[in-house]
């Protein structure tokens, strides 16, 4: 007739490391949540707003989104190989949030292309929110 569908497993064998038990890595959601959930979606708020605390904010969730992406990238090498589709799904992780920060801190996220208040080499006139 056609090919078996996977085991209600198949997934989950893809995704986990073997080597890691699910307390592990449960362990770590409650801080994904907030740090790479919650804090994102509040920092992306204050990028569109332009408050003078997105830039340190950026650079707090780019850094935990690095450490997630960098945890989820190195367990299938220090264990048995497997859980390759979580690692390679947390890929993009360190490069997008350090990208958005680096063009916050350049200017490049403001309504007038000008640097936002709060960074050195602001136009003058411009106040922090």
């Amino acid at each position: 007739m056609g090919a078996a569908a996977p085991g209600p497993g198949f997934a989950g064998e893809l995704f986990r490391a073997a080597t890691a038990p699910d307390a592990t890595l449960l362990a770590f959601a409650v801080g994904d949540v907030l740090m790479v959930g919650i804090l994102a979606i509040l920092t992306g708020w204050g990028v569109l707003r332009q408050r003078a605390w997105s830039g340190p904010a950026l650079l707090v969730v780019a850094t935990a989104s690095a450490y997630a992406a960098l945890y989820c990238l190195f367990l299938p090498l220090m264990g048995d190989g497997s859980g390759w589709l979580a690692a390679l799904s947390m890929a993009p992780l360190p490069v997008v949030p350090a990208l958005i920060a680096f063009a916050w801190w350049a200017g490049l996220l403001s309504a007038h292309g000008a640097a936002v208040p709060g960074v050195r080499g602001a136009r003058r006139g411009s106040s922090p929110r």
